[in-house]
């Protein structure tokens, strides 16, 4: 069974394709809170239409558009406040198929240590939970998005807590924002940590002091759960952090979505 599992985040709405354990596409949208249903569903249709044709589409291929068919349900959630109404109403003009708004009340597959259980951010308990069905425990997730949060989860995958902290993208855009006179830059890590240009100087400042954090709060939270947790990076900048850091046993931008997925197939059976 194929599914389509959706992540409206603050800024990027992330979509992958699942037909059971492989993955036929992902995808990225900037999140627009004024974006159209339709707008959203016209985006959605050409990006699903690139899917390569497999032997899974080709049992369909009797008229009509193949991927649309090979979408039998979708799973989706969302961190904003209104939730993904746009998002959501999309779904229902692309696909007549059952839709589960995964929200922090459905049971995420582990159980859950924060007060209240309520306000843990459903991404956050998602991508703890596939963490954790992927790799084992104890664990550190570190979500590199418009916040950069670390969430931990016991040997006995129990989730624990974290913290939250300002986004890479955030702090170089409140930065620019209260000096103006400083130069745009890239989030790339520069040549040297002792920069001898301005965008340089900002680059190592803003990247490489973002690992250095990344690095000491990982050693922390180590040192106070008293162990060796495998540690996983996700999100938008996980790719730039953990081509540049050594302290990441895995990297899965996808991650949230693995958790979405993991949500649907747990009604239908019990995942080990």
């Amino acid at each position: 069974m194929s599914v389509l599992a959706i992540d409206v985040g603050n800024t990027n709405v992330v979509l992958g394709l699942f037909s059971d354990d492989k993955v036929l596409g992902q995808w990225r949208l900037q999140t627009l809170p004024k974006r159209p249903a339709d707008e959203y569903a016209a985006l959605m249709s050409v990006l699903l239409s690139g899917v390569p044709q497999g032997t899974e589409s080709a049992d369909h291929a009797s008229g009509g558009c193949a991927v649309d068919r090979r979408v039998e349900g979708i799973v989706l959630a969302s961190v904003l406040q209104d939730g993904c109404s746009s998002v959501l109403t999309a779904c229902q003009i692309l696909f007549e198929v059952e839709i589960l708004e995964v929200k922090s009340a459905i049971d995420i597959g582990i159980p859950v240590a924060y007060d209240p259980p309520s306000a843990l951010g459903i991404d956050r308990a998602l991508n703890a939970a596939a963490a954790y069905h992927l790799y084992g425990g104890p664990c550190i997730v570190v979500d590199m998005g418009t916040a950069t949060t670390y969430d931990v989860v016991s040997a006995q995958g129990v989730f624990l807590g974290g913290a939250i902290a300002p986004g890479i993208a955030a702090g170089r855009e409140a930065l620019l924002r209260e000096a103006p006179r400083l130069p745009w830059f890239e989030l790339l890590r520069p040549s040297s940590v002792v920069a001898n240009t301005t965008r340089e100087c900002l680059q190592s400042g803003t990247v490489i002091g973002a690992i250095a954090q990344i690095e000491g709060m990982i050693a922390r939270i180590r040192g106070e759960i008293g162990a060796e947790a495998v540690t996983v990076a996700t999100g938008g900048l996980s790719a730039v952090v953990n081509s540049n850091a050594s302290c990441f046993d895995h990297c899965e931008p996808m991650l949230t979505l693995y958790g979405l997925r993991d949500v649907w197939e747990r009604r239908s059976r019990p995942l080990v």
